[in-house]
Formats: structure tokens, sequence, C-alpha cells
């Protein structure tokens, strides 16, 4: 599978472990932002361009211990 087939099946989004998973070194997600290919919308997280992300996945994506309460929580 390559990064583009992966990012697609995983709801427009890439992590950096997942790409370094794939056999690809971290060098490339550089280039392909260079490229306009990929957006970086947190650190270690990558999207397809003009694509929406949620921000409460994401920082989820970032930690295992992180708790959502009050608001957040409702969704």
């Amino acid at each position: 599978m390559n990064i583009n087939e992966k990012i697609i099946k995983n709801n427009n989004m890439i992590t950096t472990s997942q790409v370094l998973s794939l056999g690809f070194s971290k060098q490339i997600l550089t280039i392909y932002v260079k490229e306009g290919l990929f957006e970086r919308c947190r650190h270690g997280i990558y999207i397809l361009p003009n694509t929406i992300h949620d921000d409460m996945y994401t920082m989820m994506l970032r930690s295992d211990q992180i708790v959502f309460s009050h608001d957040p929580a409702f969704f």
C-alpha cells in the first residue's frame, strides 16, 4: 500500500508513525507538504488539502490519556 492509498483509506488523515510503518521516511512528508499534496494539521498528523478535519480527533491521536469533558464530550 502506498501513502496515498493509506491516507484515503484513513479518512484523509495520516500520522508520521503510519508513514514509517509503510516503509517510507519522514522526509517524504516534508516533500509532500512542500509540493502541496498534504497539509500538516498538527505535529505528526497530515491531511489532504482542502479537507475538513476534526480538531478533537486529532488531539486524541496525540495522547492515549486525553479526556474530554463538558461541551466537547457531547459530540
